[in-house]
């Protein structure tokens, strides 16, 4: 599962990392987010703000930015399926 998913982080990064810093960013979190609770049902549109309110949870090193193993850390414990429709 976690090498499914580390291939899954990467596409995550490849689709929405914009700057290509190696890291997401507040607004690069919020449409990935977005586009998460799109492909499960929900409609909720995540503003950059709300993404910060994320980041506090998710940003284990506290460096105001994701990283793939900070994301890595965030959805293992979710099913293959949930993540697949965001990277599609």
């Amino acid at each position: 599962m976690s090498l499914q998913l580390r291939h899954y982080i990467d596409r995550v990064f490849e689709r929405y990392d914009w700057d290509k810093s190696g890291t997401l960013n507040p607004e690069e979190l919020a449409n990935f987010m977005t586009v998460y609770y799109e492909s499960v049902g929900d409609p909720t549109k995540v503003t950059p703000e709300v993404a910060r309110w994320y980041m506090e949870a998710i940003d284990l090193d506290r460096d105001g930015k994701i990283s793939k193993q900070e994301l890595f850390e965030a959805f293992k414990f979710l099913a293959p399926q949930e993540l697949s429709a965001v990277v599609e």
